[in-house]
């Protein structure tokens, strides 16, 4: 397609009304990616991109600007590719997650690391690593198994050939984390430092690619941050503690060297209301602001292929974003693609060493993901990959950022979807699906696309998402206000919400829903319990209802790290977490409900589904239930997620449906 008449279709499908037509089938919303990811060679001549061909993943290198193929790589169905990453132009990197010996469908990355020549179609098991599983099948040669699973930490290592890992240390094990300088098509090590505790952490170089800085959580969640001086004295310890943060003093993440001496570039929110970028000098332990937003995190950053940060991004409702040097070649294409594609998330997730050509991924709450191919100078699209070919921009639902005040003043936000109606206007008085997120601390709703909220719309559906306090994004003020929190002020942010699109005509009062998953099926059965009078109908996914079974069962309790988060998180007191937790107030519950678990659950054991269910069904309101074997936190394999979002459908149409 000829760039310029491809520039202006993906730039003008937004603004395209749907025609009055059946909604697309459950499947391509609630299907995986045609493209999972996206990599151009070092010099522009190849695409590396991941696919699916049913249940199998995999590997297809092209030529480019061509598109011939050169080589597909299948693995099996019991493989994924998780990261792929160019050495060279005949080169590859991957990093697989391998189906557990007990699931049916969630893949797990292993932290091996697998060469693989695109000449020859060889590949060669470069770090491997089994954690006690079960016996694997090999997809090389054998090598001996390693005391730890290992990331790549850059590709560049200062050796050419060479590429930096990292290994993944274990407090369980006492094992500590490790960098090597690794040979790309050997797997020759050579050790280049190991990390001052076994806590896992961050590894960040300086000057010559050596081992700078680490960053690690404490005992207590707080922040430790180390430097090894490039020139030590005789008999000098390697590592130097610089810094110990607090969890409840804010967050610090060293970044990048800047290139220049002993500053490195990091994200901090220390006594400030949002996480800002700045310069830290880790000689002197002393730091100066480059840029803070006033009302949303920097959280994100890209690198050039130098590992010098270019961009970082935030949401701001919609996405925002800072560049450290406007005049940089990746910065001035990303700035013209912003202005052309407003309230997009435009992501540069590659590059060709001379920074010519670049991958982006676009997506916006209206949509779907898709890849482009970008001459960086002109920053014109050259190539369209779309990542949901069955699912049209023009065709989402509007998503619109919301605020209001909560009922103490804290002013939070979130977002509204609604289906428009025959005159291609947003609809009035809807049912409504009021839909939760998990975490709950850290994560939050943003502007990206969410198929969930688009499939509920597609059915006439409107979805009012709440950032309530503990959301991320909005600093460390806003985040600790939900400490404590569960099923109170949390949970009131909800309603409040609710009671707000209610007020606006939003939300037809007497067809509401609410709808989460993880916290969120916390939230869904303890906003029932305690507003018994608003919803009709209550889903949870893969949920914890219990809390004082969080500190017996799980994945979380297992570290002493996880236990000190969970006192501070919900409290300790095992009556008052008995009087917020849905199991023992089912008696309060007069929606219907429906709850949908996976059977190897480990975040939220299935013994959280199983006591709701039985405690609803002794009041008296036995609930619809869904347990898929092989599946753990939420639902992996295709088919299964079809059953369970078409359940939710079904349920909804039912209970609040026209």
């Amino acid at each position: 397609m000829h760039a310029l008449r491809l520039a202006l279709v993906v730039l003008a499908s937004t603004c395209v009304l749907p025609a009055v037509a059946a909604p697309p089938p459950v499947g391509a919303f609630t299907a995986f990616p045609r493209y999972d990811s996206l990599a151009i060679s070092p010099s522009g001549k190849r695409l590396a991109f991941t696919q699916r061909d049913g249940e199998t993943h995999l590997l297809t290198v092209v030529e480019y600007p061509t598109m011939k193929s050169l080589k597909t790589f299948r693995f099996g169905d019991r493989i994924d590719v998780e990261n792929v990453q160019w050495v060279d132009d005949g080169r590859l990197l991957l990093q697989p997650e391998r189906l557990m010996p007990e699931l049916e469908s969630y893949k797990f990355p292993t932290g091996e690391i697998i060469g693989v020549s695109v000449e020859t179609g060889k590949t060669d098991l470069l770090w491997s690593f089994a954690n006690g599983m079960r016996a694997q099948e090999s997809l090389a040669a054998k090598k001996d198994q390693s005391t730890a699973p290992a990331r790549i930490l850059a590709m560049q290592s200062g050796t050419a050939g060479e590429v930096l890992i990292h290994t993944l240390g274990s407090p369980i094990n006492k094992v500590f984390s490790s960098v090597y300088r690794m040979n790309a098509q050997t797997g020759h090590l050579t050790g280049m430092g190991a990390s001052p505790v076994v806590e896992t952490g961050r590894f960040v170089t300086g000057a010559g690619k050596r081992v700078a800085l680490y960053a690690g959580a404490g005992t207590h969640n707080e922040t430790m941050v180390y430097f090894m001086p490039e020139h030590r004295s005789p008999g000098a310890a390697e590592w130097i503690k610089q810094l110990t943060v607090a969890a409840d003093e804010g967050g610090f993440i060293p970044i990048a060297w800047t290139g220049k001496g002993e500053d490195y570039y990091a994200l901090d929110s220390r006594g400030a209301a949002t996480l800002g970028v700045t310069v830290w000098n880790a000689e002197s332990n002393t730091q100066r602001l480059l840029f803070r937003h006033p009302e949303a995190d920097l959280t994100s950053v890209s690198y050039d292929p130098s590992g010098l940060p270019w961009v970082f991004g935030g949401t701001d409702h919609v996405p925002v974003y800072w560049y450290p040097d406007p005049e940089h070649p990746l910065a001035r294409m990303h700035r013209q693609l912003v202005q052309q594609l407003p309230n997009h998330y435009v992501d540069v997730v590659s590059q060709t060493d001379d920074m010519t050509v670049a991958v982006v991924q676009i997506t916006a709450a209206d949509r779907p993901p898709a890849f482009l191919i970008v001459d960086v100078r002109s920053a014109k699209p050259l190539q369209l990959m779309a990542t949901y070919p069955d699912l049209k921009a023009g065709e989402m639902a509007p998503v619109r950022p919301i605020e209001f005040s909560a009922r103490d003043g804290l002013k939070i936000r979130g977002y509204v979807t609604t289906p428009r109606g025959p005159d291609g206007k947003p609809g009035r008085k809807l049912p409504t699906v009021v839909m939760v997120h998990g975490g709950p601390f850290g994560p939050r709703d943003d502007y990206r696309y969410d198929f969930l909220r688009q499939l509920l719309a597609s059915r006439g559906y409107a979805v009012l998402q709440v950032n309530f306090r503990g959301s991320g994004g909005r600093g460390p003020v806003f985040e600790r206000a939900g400490y404590g929190k569960w099923g109170h002020e949390m949970q009131d942010d909800v309603t409040d919400g609710l009671r707000w699109a209610i007020q606006e005509g939003v939300a037809d009062a007497d067809r509401v829903c609410i709808f989460g998953g993880s916290y969120g099926a916390y939230a869904a059965l303890t906003g029932a319990f305690r507003e018994p009078g608003l919803f009709k109908c209550a889903i949870g996914e893969a949920g914890v209802y219990d809390l004082p079974l969080l500190f017996e069962k799980g994945d979380i309790q297992m570290f002493s790290r996880g236990v000190a988060y969970l006192k501070d998180a919900i409290g300790q007191d095992k009556e008052d977490l008995r009087s917020r937790s849905p199991v023992y107030n089912a008696k309060a519950i007069r929606a219907k409900v429906l709850l949908m678990h996976g059977a190897n659950d480990m975040r939220a054991p299935l013994a959280h589904a199983q006591r709701m269910r039985d405690a609803l069904t002794e009041a008296g309101n036995p609930p619809e239930w869904l347990l898929e074997k092989g599946e753990e936190h939420g639902f992996f394999n295709p088919a299964h997620r079809v059953e369970a979002y078409g359940k939710v459908l079904d349920f909804l149409d039912r209970n609040i449906g026209h």
